[in-house]
């Protein structure tokens, strides 16, 4: 059972990220909790999402928005280093439905507005979103939801925008792994799991990029905006579930 569920969680991350700027990816944790602890199910899955993120480097880093990703990154590493001082402190139930709506809205303004900001991109608001998302990754493995929503609102076209994230995304789960390692998260298992899914992950990759060049950009930006959308509403139902069961 934990075999099987690992190749899927791996392979729908590795097809995620890739292609589909990592939204569904926030289903991996609680997938994979229904086999072992949240906490445990995080630790095993982020050498994972590294290896995943060296794959996608290689493609997407000369394709990133320069200019604006090193915001993004000065506002996650804040974000990741409030998550760090802040562990165990947060209730994640909490956090997650907080993130779930936040995807709703923006997914939901993004579909009844389609014209796309042309103004020049704030930096407060860059940082601030970004910030959003580092927190999120580093509490609950759920940073993809704040980042996408703000990406989605600006004028780049899809290899632009899933190559900013993608980097983004990479370079955030690098900042977590130090504080994961301090924190007691890390241990041999973790890099033996890692090893054993590197096949599964490099496929799903591979499939991810594939799918991507298929689409066209109008159809993949509604495509991100439904996903966007769908993640959202899990997060708020599945977690609003626990909360009102834990009380």
């Amino acid at each position: 059972m934990f075999w099987c569920l690992a190749i899927f969680v791996v392979y729908i991350i590795g097809v995620s990220k890739s292609g589909f700027a990592g939204g569904a990816g926030v289903i991996a944790v609680p997938l994979m909790s229904i086999v072992i602890s949240p906490q445990a199910a995080a630790a095993l899955l982020l050498p994972i999402l590294l290896f995943i993120d060296a794959l996608n480097m290689r493609v997407f880093w000369p394709k990133r928005d320069a200019v604006l990703l090193p915001r993004l990154l000065l506002g996650s590493f804040f974000g990741v280093v409030i998550g760090a001082l802040c562990f165990g402190l947060f209730n994640v139930t909490i956090v997650k439905i907080i993130v779930g709506f936040v995807a709703v809205s923006c997914a939901a303004n993004n579909m009844n507005n389609r014209q796309k900001s042309l103004k020049p991109v704030s930096v407060i608001e860059s940082i601030i979103w970004s910030a959003l998302s580092g927190f999120a990754s580093f509490i609950c493995h759920a940073g993809g939801p704040p980042i996408n929503a703000y990406m989605l609102k600006l004028s780049l076209n899809k290899i632009t925008l899933l190559s900013t994230i993608a980097v983004f995304a990479g370079i955030t789960n690098l900042m977590k792994l130090p504080a994961y390692a301090i924190l007691g998260q890390l241990n041999i298992n973790v890099g033996w799991f890692a090893f054993a899914m590197a096949p599964i992950a490099y496929a799903g990759v591979y499939s991810g990029m594939r799918v991507k060049d298929l689409i066209s950009d109008e159809t993949y930006m509604i495509i991100l905006n439904r996903v966007l959308l769908v993640v959202g509403f899990y997060l708020i139902t599945t977690n609003t579930t626990v909360l009102f069961l834990s009380v």
